[in-house]
């Protein structure tokens, strides 16, 4: 069965967000099917509570494969991917930017990742405060 039709799982939007999540558990997944050359169809799954899953098929020749990292693993390094995009698009510098400024950069979850999981990769959701406006800002919540 082809990928984007497996009930269980979606299609990934990037090849690249995928393969660099299988390669945390040392694995580089291919591109393109070893046996007909045809661009592989992806989909990405949680199918457990604990465990991340991709799965690869071709969708000429049928060849397939599949890699499972921990839940844990998966989102420590989305929340990193996260990180780095947030605040490439502030430029790296501290939103509330003044003269209280101090400390390094974070990355700040607007809607906390416990009240909404769903939002824990948004990019939109975040912001880049330096230490000092981070603290500040959790004194409050």
């Amino acid at each position: 069965m082809h990928p984007a039709i497996t009930r269980s799982g979606r299609s990934c939007e990037k090849f690249d967000d995928y393969a660099e999540v299988c390669r945390t558990v040392g694995y580089d997944p291919p591109k393109y099917c070893n046996k007909c050359g045809v661009e592989l169809g992806y989909i990405s799954f949680f199918d457990s509570l604990e465990r991340y899953t991709v799965k690869a098929g071709c969708p000429k020749c049928k060849d397939s494969w599949a890699v499972a990292i921990s839940r844990e693993k998966y989102e420590a390094k989305m929340l990193e991917r996260w990180t780095h995009r947030v605040k490439d698009r502030d430029h790296n510098r501290c939103r509330m930017e003044n003269a209280q400024c101090s400390g390094d950069l974070h990355a700040h979850h607007m809607i906390p990742k416990a009240a909404d999981p769903s939002k824990m990769f948004d990019v939109e959701n975040g912001i880049t405060l330096c230490e000092f406006h981070h603290k500040k800002i959790h004194r409050f919540m």
